[in-house]
């Protein structure tokens, strides 16, 4: 695990996931990966986790952060609205 190697973050993301059905976003996995932090001792200051994936409107990062996620990234919905 990241945590327990040292590092500060990590994120949660299924780039090129969209080709794969059967793959799941980051912010569907992101409630185990805190539960796991959790258990493995690390706290939202020590350990920073973002999500990339599965964001669509603003009411998802809303989410994420409220499950955990120190950010996210919103890239598709942004070029949606330059489209």
């Amino acid at each position: 695990m990241a945590y327990k190697a040292g590092l500060a973050g990590c994120v949660l993301s299924n780039h090129g996931g969209r080709q794969l059905d059967t793959c799941r976003s980051g912010i569907e996995v992101l409630p185990e990966v805190m539960e796991a932090l959790r258990e493995a001792g690390a706290t939202q200051e020590d350990f920073a986790v973002f999500v990339d994936g599965g964001i669509r409107r603003g009411a998802d990062i809303f989410k994420a952060v409220a499950l955990g996620a120190a950010g996210v990234g919103v890239g598709r919905p942004v070029l949606y609205s330059l489209a």
